[in-house]
């Protein structure tokens, strides 16, 4: 009876998990797969009307920062793909170049 029990647990879950997941519209995914087409890592900025948005949304992005109604954000893939499904408008923003490294050379010699 417990085996049948320790069976059923972790097929029931997969089963719940897969009603509350969201699938992306065709568009959706293709939005995605842009956005990610260079980088693990996506930053952008979207509009809220008010700042009680912001907390829940907060649970799915990283919010960098925001200036008045202006949110800016950074995601991995699987991030953006719960926030692209609330239909805020949004716009990318390139990633920072990554910092060149600086060869440096020995101090010279005293003679």
């Amino acid at each position: 009876m417990k085996k049948i029990y320790a069976l059923l647990l972790p097929a029931l879950f997969l089963i719940t998990s897969a009603l509350h997941a969201q699938k992306l519209s065709p568009t959706q995914q293709a939005q995605v797969n842009e956005a990610f087409k260079n980088s693990k890592t996506a930053r952008f900025k979207f509009r809220v009307s008010s700042m009680q948005e912001v907390a829940p949304l907060a649970k799915i992005i990283s919010i960098e920062k925001n200036q008045g109604s202006e949110i800016y954000a950074h995601v991995t893939k699987a991030q953006f793909s719960q926030f692209i499904t609330k239909a805020y408008p949004y716009t990318l923003i390139k990633n920072p170049k990554p910092a060149t490294k600086v060869k440096l050379k020995a101090p010279a010699k005293k003679k």
